[in-house]
C-alpha cells in the first residue's frame, strides 16, 4: 500500500500514514509537486523547472528558489520510502512507487472504460487541477491551464461516451444521472440536454423535458448570443407536439452512438464509437486528380479538381499543405475522395508552400485572398462553397466578405478569430506560449510536429506518425514554416465577422487539443445567421477522427446553398483624399490654376486605381472617394498618389477604414464610407491615417504605423483609435 497520498484535483493535499504537517510548504513548493507529479518518472531539466516558477528572478535566483523547494518537498516525504524527489545536478524526477496520485487513478479509471469505472473517475475529479494554486507566473499559469483543459475534456469524452452506451443500452436511469452531470460539468453540452429530454418526455414529464429546453436556450442567449443547434430545436417541437411517450418509442435504435428521433434531429455521436472512415466503394473509385498551374499576381499557384458534384466546394488548408504528397495517406486520401463524391472538389496549395511558387514571405491576407479568386477563375468556378480549416478560415473570411458575389456558403472547421491571447479574448495563447512553440518547430522540424495535439487518436500509429512528418517536409521549407505561424499568430479578424453575410456553417470537434472549441463558438457567436455544430472527438485535422457526423453536416449544408440570394452587402476599404485643406477658402488660389490642378489630380487618381485595382465611388470638389477589395493595394495607392500630387504642390490629407458598404447598381453606401472621412479629417498633410481594422488586416506587408491614439469622428459613436502609415 502506497505510504503517501497525493490530492491534486481540487485543494491541494498531502496525506501521509505517518501524520507530518504539510504546513510548512508553500505555494510554489505545492505546485513544483504537481508539475512533477502529472509526469512521473519524467526527467526534468533544473533549468526548465526554475524558468515555469521562478521567471520573475535571474537565472541564479531562480535555480536557488528551486533548490530549497527541493529540500522542503524531501522533508515533506521524510520516511517514505523510496524518497518520491529524485535529484541531480541537472535534472529531477518524481517517482510514485510509494505515491498514490488522484491523477494517475483519474486516468486509469477512464482508460478502464466500465460503467462503474467512469462514475468512480467522476468522484475523483473534486475540482480542477491544482485549484487552490494561486501563481501569477506566466510559464506556470500556462502550464497550468492547459493540463486543466486535458483533465476536463477528458472527462467530457468519457461521460459523453458513457452516456451514448447507457442510451443505445436504453438504461435510461443510468443515463438520466450521467446527462445530469455532464451538464454540470458543462453547462453547455446540448447533448447531454438533448438526451436528458428524451428521458423526461419517455418518463410522463413534459413540461420539465420543455423547461429544460427554455433554460438551454436562456443559458446560450446570455452566455454566446446564439440559439440551440437544430437537432435540439426539432427534438423540442416534437415533444412538444407529441406528448409523453415511452423513450422505447419516441426513439430508434442508435447507429453510431446516441439515440435520435424519428423525424431527424441528431443527438450527437460517441466519442468513444469510430465508425468507418468512408465507404469502401468511396475510397477504391477514384486516381489521384491532375495538378494544375495559375498566376496570382506573378505567382504559381497549384490547384487539383476532383469530382463532379452539383456544387464547388473550394477546401482552404490551414498552415501548410502539399497537394500530391496528401494522397500518400491513406486516411487524407479518403477523406478527399468522400469530399469529391459530393461536390467538384478544388484544392490548391496557397503562396509559399506546396507545390505552388516557394518563398519565405512575408505574405499577407490579401495575397492569399487574391490566390483563392485566382483558382476559381482557372477552375472555371463563377460560385463556389468555401471549406476554411484552422489558419485557412482566416483567408475564407476575408474572402467571403470581399468576394460575396462568388460565394454560396462557407463552412469553417476548427477555425479561430485570433490567436493571441487578449484581456477580451480569453481563451487565445499567450506570446510565451507561441515563442515555446516556435522553438519546439525549429528543434523538432522533420518529424510530426504537435502530432498529441494535432491529431491525438493517431498518435501511437507509427505508419501515420511518420507520414505526417514527411507531410510537414515536403509541404514548407522551416522557415516558411515558421513564418506562416507567426503570420497566423498576428492575425486578427474579429472585426471580418459582423460582415460575413453568406450563409455559413461553423463546426468544431469539442475535444480539439490545438484549437479549442470555445474558439468555434465565439465565431457563431459574431457571425450573422450562422450554424454552429459542435462535433464529437479530438482530432484537430479533419482527415483523422470521426468522418461520418463530419461529412453528414457537410452534406446537409451544401444541399441547402446551392440557390443562395446574392447579397448587396459587402466588406471594401474606403480610401478617402482630400486634395486641399477645406478651411482654406477658394480664393486664396487661383482659379485658372486650380482648374488645371483639378484636372491633373483627376488623371493621376484614375492612372494609380488601374495599377492598384481600386474603383472611385464618388468625387466631391477637392475630395477623391476610392475603394478597394483589400487594405494593402489601397495604402500603396494612397501613397503612389501622395507622390504624384507633390510635383504639383498639393499636400493631401487621406484616411482609410476597411468596413461594411452597401454596393447597389453602380453606387457604394454605408457607415464605412463615413468613417473613412472622419478618418481624413483627422489627418494631417501628405500623412496616411487609418483606422485599427486596417492595420489589423495588412499584417505580413512590411508595413508600420505610429498609434496616433483615440478620436472621436464627426458623425460616428464611438471613439476610434488611429494609426499613422509610417513612411
Amino acid at each position: 500500500m502506497p505510504a503517501a497520498q497525493l490530492i491534486l484535483f481540487g485543494d491541494f493535499e498531502l496525506r501521509r500514514a505517518a501524520a507530518k504537517s504539510t504546513d510548512s510548504l508553500g505555494q510554489k513548493d505545492r505546485a513544483l509537486i504537481g508539475v512533477l507529479a502529472m509526469r512521473p518518472g519524467m526527467t526534468h531539466t533544473r533549468e526548465k523547472l526554475a524558468g515555469l516558477l521562478w521567471s520573475d528572478r535571474g537565472q541564479k535566483q531562480a535555480r536557488d528558489s528551486l533548490k530549497h523547494s527541493l529540500t522542503r518537498l524531501r522533508h515533506a516525504f521524510l520516511g517514505v520510502s523510496p524518497q518520491p524527489i529524485a535529484a541531480d545536478r541537472h535534472s529531477v524526477r518524481f517517482n510514485a512507487t510509494s505515491v498514490s496520485i488522484d491523477v494517475a487513478e483519474f486516468e486509469r479509471l477512464l482508460q478502464q472504460g466500465s460503467t462503474e469505472a467512469i462514475l468512480m473517475a467522476v468522484e475523483t475529479f473534486r475540482g480542477d487541477l491544482l485549484e487552490s494554486i494561486s501563481i501569477r507566473d506566466a510559464a506556470f499559469q500556462e502550464w497550468l491551464l492547459l493540463e486543466r483543459q486535458k483533465l476536463r475534456r477528458r472527462l467530457e469524452e468519457a461521460l459523453t461516451s458513457l452516456l451514448a452506451k447507457l442510451m443505445a443500452t436504453r438504461n435510461y436511469e443510468n443515463a438520466g444521472e450521467v446527462a445530469r452531470r455532464l451538464i454540470q460539468f458543462d453547462p453547455l453540452q446540448e447533448v447531454a440536454y438533448r438526451a436528458l429530454m428524451q428521458i423526461l418526455s419517455g418518463q410522463g414529464q413534459k413540461a420539465q423535458a420543455l423547461k429544460l429546453f427554455r433554460e438551454l436556450n436562456d443559458r446560450l442567449h446570455r452566455d454566446l448570443g446564439v440559439k440551440p443547434e437544430l437537432e435540439t430545436a426539432k427534438l423540442h417541437e416534437a415533444i412538444r407536439h407529441r406528448g409523453p411517450t415511452a423513450p422505447a418509442n419516441i426513439l430508434r435504435p442508435p447507429t453510431t452512438g446516441l439515440e435520435t428521433l424519428t423525424d431527424g434531429p441528431v443527438v450527437r455521436e460517441s466519442r468513444a464509437t469510430k465508425p468507418p472512415i468512408v465507404e469502401e466503394s468511396i475510397t477504391d473509385s477514384r486516381a489521384p486528380a491532375k495538378t494544375q498551374y495559375t498566376k496570382s499576381g506573378d505567382v504559381s499557384i497549384a490547384y487539383q479538381v476532383s469530382g463532379e458534384g452539383p456544387t464547388d466546394l473550394v477546401y482552404v488548408q490551414g498552415w501548410v499543405s502539399h497537394l500530391e504528397y496528401a494522397w500518400e495517406s491513406p486516411d487524407y486520401a479518403r477523406f478527399i475522395k468522400r469530399l469529391a463524391s459530393i461536390s467538384r472538389l478544388i484544392r490548391f496549395d496557397r503562396r509559399g508552400v506546396g507545390l505552388s511558387d516557394r518563398d519565405d514571405g512575408p505574405w499577407t491576407l490579401e495575397q492569399r485572398v487574391d490566390d483563392i479568386r485566382a483558382v476559381l477563375d482557372a477552375a472555371g468556378s463563377e460560385k463556389a462553397t468555401l471549406l476554411g480549416s484552422s489558419e485557412g478560415g482566416h483567408m475564407s473570411l476575408m474572402f467571403a466578405a470581399t468576394h460575396p458575389e462568388r460565394i454560396s456558403g462557407l463552412i469553417l472547421h476548427g477555425c479561430y478569430a485570433r490567436e493571441a491571447w487578449a484581456p477580451d479574448y480569453r481563451f487565445g495563447f499567450t506570446q510565451q506560449f507561441h515563442d515555446a512553440s516556435l522553438a519546439e518547430l525549429e528543434r523538432d522540424w522533420g518529424g510530426p510536429f504537435q502530432l498529441d495535439l494535432c491529431a491525438p487518436s493517431i498518435v501511437s500509429n507509427e505508419a501515420a506518425s511518420a507520414w505526417m512528418g514527411a507531410y510537414l517536409r515536403h509541404s514548407a521549407s522551416l522557415s516558411a514554416a515558421k513564418a506562416a505561424l507567426r503570420l497566423s499568430y498576428s492575425l486578427d479578424v474579429r472585426n471580418l465577422l459582423p460582415s460575413t453575410h453568406v450563409p455559413t456553417l461553423v463546426l468544431h470537434r469539442s475535444g480539439d487539443r490545438w484549437v479549442p472549441v470555445e474558439n468555434g463558438r465565439y465565431l457563431a457567436a459574431h457571425i450573422p445567421g450562422c450554424r454552429f455544430v459542435e462535433l464529437p472527438g479530438i482530432d484537430h485535422a479533419m482527415w483523422w477522427g470521426q468522418q461520418e457526423p463530419l461529412f453528414r453536416e457537410i452534406e446537409q449544408f451544401l444541399v441547402g446553398v446551392v440557390d443562395t440570394a446574392p447579397t448587396d452587402r459587402v466588406l471594401m476599404t474606403i480610401l478617402v483624399i482630400d486634395v486641399m485643406d477645406p478651411t482654406v477658402k477658394p480664393s486664396a488660389v487661383a482659379g485658372a490654376l486650380w482648374a488645371d490642378h483639378a484636372r491633373q489630380t483627376g488623371a493621376i487618381v484614375q492612372r494609380e486605381l488601374q495599377i492598384f485595382g481600386g474603383e472611385e465611388i464618388g468625387t466631391t470638389g477637392n475630395q477623391y472617394m476610392l475603394a478597394f477589395k483589400g487594405p494593402t493595394r489601397g495604402i500603396q495607392c494612397a501613397r503612389a498618389i501622395i507622390h504624384d500630387l507633390d510635383d504639383l504642390g498639393l499636400h493631401p490629407r487621406v484616411g482609410l477604414h476597411t468596413g461594411e458598404c452597401e454596393r447597389r447598381g453602380g453606387t457604394v453606401s454605408g457607415v464605412a464610407l463615413s468613417v473613412a472621412k472622419g478618418i481624413a479629417a483627422k489627418a494631417s498633410s501628405n500623412s496616411i491615417l487609418v483606422s485599427s481594422t486596417v492595420k489589423d488586416l495588412v499584417i505580413g506587408s512590411g508595413l508600420k504605423f505610429d498609434n496616433q491614439g483615440t478620436y472621436s469622428l464627426q458623425g460616428i459613436s464611438g471613439d476610434w483609435s488611429l494609426h499613422r502609415v509610417v513612411d
